[in-house]
């Protein structure tokens, strides 16, 4: 990624319901954190270069022996990178009592809103065990993001779907930031979304953000294919 300069640390989801809050709360900390799955191979998590880990599983559910074994390989995988390591709420049979001495090992459950003994392990162990600067903003990821996206388009066109949600917004947002009209984003109103949604979709990407906006209405295309569809899953 062009021009990126910032520490960062890696959210290891070993199963848990929690990674992404965990992921959020280190960045208002300043510190830059991925979330990736315990599946990912050790070599790609090498080549990343981060600085500590953060190994998160769940107080709720034991996983079965096949996923165990998977967890127990990935967790001693990390291990081996010799990185400050940080293990919340993880099993503790994915852990030897010799892996354990090597760890910061918290049992506490992250809770919808964050409480000041969970800030204050999240501080002790990125900035006193990890030793991390936590000088990242979110202006230096969006800025090297619009950087990224530049050097990988160059001169192209790019056709994006537009849903109208929050992810396919931002990622529209950030891409036009990027490269402007270069930019074409395809808008498919299916008539299913909320009364005005969609006049407010294209309003909102037309007029506020002068996109290069198509919109497409397959209202009757939509609704007639589910006109005697009755079961939810199937309407899906």
């Amino acid at each position: 990624m062009p021009g990126v300069n910032f520490q960062k640390i890696l959210i290891l989801d070993c199963g848990s319901p929690y990674a992404q809050i965990i992921a959020r709360r280190v960045r208002d900390l300043n510190v830059y954190s991925e979330v990736k799955p315990y599946t990912l191979a050790l070599d790609k998590l090498q080549a990343e270069n981060y600085q500590a880990v953060i190994l998160i599983g769940s107080s709720y559910e034991k996983p079965n022996p096949q996923v165990q074994q998977k967890l127990t390989k990935a967790v001693s995988d990390i291990l081996t990178l010799e990185l400050p390591v940080l293990a919340i709420c993880l099993d503790d049979n994915l852990i030897t009592a010799d892996q354990a001495k090597k760890i910061y090992v918290s049992s506490e459950v992250p809770a919808f809103k964050q409480t000041d003994s969970e800030k204050q392990l999240l501080q002790d162990f990125l900035f006193n065990q990890a030793k991390l600067k936590g000088d990242w903003l979110i202006d230096d990821f969006i800025q090297n993001k619009v950087a990224e996206i530049k050097a990988e388009v160059g001169d192209s066109k790019v056709i994006m779907g537009l849903s109208g949600g929050v992810d396919s917004s931002v990622a529209a947002v950030l891409v036009n930031q990027a490269i402007g009209k270069q930019l074409y984003c395809i808008f498919v109103d299916h008539g299913l979304m909320r009364k005005n949604e969609g006049d407010q979709v294209e309003q909102m990407f037309r007029k506020q953000f002068d996109m290069n906006f198509i919109r497409v209405n397959a209202e009757d295309r939509f609704l007639g294919k589910l006109a005697n569809v009755v079961d939810a899953e199937q309407k899906r």
